[in-house]
């Protein structure tokens, strides 16, 4: 079993702006972003 530090449901332009700071602030930690969609717009 996988673990992971953070979890983020939504990769909207707030998700991923979190996963952003997320990584500024604890660069060594596993983010997951997650999406319902199968094409992403970024």
């Amino acid at each position: 079993m996988e673990s992971t530090d953070f979890l983020i449901v939504g990769a909207g332009i707030i998700g991923f702006a979190v996963a952003r700071e997320l990584r500024q602030r604890h660069p060594k930690a596993s983010i997951v972003v997650l999406e319902k969609e199968s094409d992403d717009e970024y």
